[in-house]
């Protein structure tokens, strides 16, 4: 959780692990005794009353009633008494086999009432509250106009003119297997795309995508054959890229300058190859000098603690159980961090406190 924690890690209510582990224990025991006791009691039952019920089957011929009884009582009415005596004698053996289940469940709850639900700890409540879903989408953001998708990759047009600012380079298994954009110039149309991006929200290139096509022309997956398509070309060129949709996530930071970052690299180490310095060099987020936010998800990031592939607050939120919840931050938004409003780490930490205290009580009046 080391990067998916937007927060450092706090102190929580603990309980001797030795003795959670042997009280559920104990409480599995008894409720397995528990069962097995109703069960037997309720098999038992069924089993006297299929036995001792009137049949006309020899087999199954009831018992013959005492010559006492059988002199007191008119046949008719001894044959009717027996038959209810019968069925009084089945309903009794369920009934107490449905008492010995109450029973077993009453000294199973040990006279607790009854909740709806399960009693969280601490730490879960917490989890479950404090760490709040990004707001504004909790699943995955759209596409920008004009993005189309084909499996695990997505595929869209853009148009540049001369000079480019890119070097185009095979992949790793060689010519005819795929190229791509290998480096990109500060100065060029295709860098100038980042900037409109972040104005409007529409596609850029950058590092790690691939080029599928120059003018509507395939370039069969070869770099020389990309650049001598591109050095052909005159005016406006439209070319077609690809991107993997788990593939590097383009972070840009408060100073200005950017980097196509890998999804799983740590913030700090990221703003050190941009040259941003945020003042501070703690690993557990506890000084908020290394606090940043997201201005389009409201997400909080911890420059130590947080990588950009992953948003912080939904991995934890996804550890719950929650449906319909992806973690993992779209290659085709941008990462935009910005210095929080001032008071965010002052009243977030007031919040976990008080969710930590509320917690923590009401774990101790469950008696867990």
């Amino acid at each position: 959780l080391k990067h998916g924690s937007p927060l450092p890690r706090l102190p929580i209510v603990r309980l001797a692990s030795r003795c959670r582990r042997m009280k559920k224990a104990s409480k599995s025991l008894r409720r397995i005794v528990a069962a097995v006791a109703a069960t037997g009691a309720l098999a038992c039952a069924a089993g006297l009353a299929w036995m001792q019920a009137p049949s006309t089957d020899a087999s199954r011929r009831p018992l013959e009633p005492t010559v006492a009884a059988a002199k007191a009582v008119p046949p008719s009415v001894a044959q009717t008494s027996e038959e209810l005596s019968f069925g009084t004698a089945g309903s009794g053996f369920a009934a107490a086999a449905v008492a010995v289940a109450v029973g077993a469940a009453a000294a199973l709850t040990k006279g607790r009432p009854a909740r709806a639900k399960a009693a969280r700890s601490p730490k879960t409540a917490l989890r479950a509250s404090f760490f709040e879903p990004r707001k504004g989408w909790s699943k995955v953001r759209p596409y920008p106009i004009g993005v189309e998708e084909f499996a695990d990759k997505i595929f869209w047009s853009v148009t540049l003119t001369k000079p480019f600012g890119l070097r185009i380079a095979n992949g790793p298994q060689g010519g005819g297997m795929g190229c791509g954009v290998a480096e990109m110039a500060p100065t060029g149309s295709a860098s100038a795309l980042l900037d409109k991006a972040l104005q409007d929200g529409s596609m850029w290139v950058q590092e790690g995508d691939e080029l599928q096509s120059v003018n509507g022309e395939d370039v069969g997956g070869d770099a020389d054959t990309a650049m001598q398509m591109l050095m052909q070309a005159e005016g406006e060129v439209q070319m077609t890229f690809a991107r993997k949709k788990k593939g590097p996530v383009k972070v840009v930071f408060p100073n200005g300058k950017h980097i196509t970052a890998n999804r799983s690299a740590v913030l700090k180490d990221l703003a050190a190859a941009c040259d941003f310095s945020y003042g501070c060099m703690c690993k557990d987020g506890k000084c908020g000098k290394c606090w940043f936010r997201d201005p389009k998800t409201d997400e909080l990031y911890i420059m130590g603690l947080n990588c950009p592939g992953i948003f912080p607050s939904i991995f934890r939120k996804k550890e719950e159980g929650a449906a319909g919840v992806v973690t993992d931050f779209e290659t085709w938004q941008i990462l935009q961090l910005e210095a929080p409003p001032e008071g965010t780490y002052q009243r977030v930490m007031a919040e976990e406190e008080k969710e930590q205290a509320r917690a923590r009580k009401q774990y101790e009046q469950d008696g867990y």
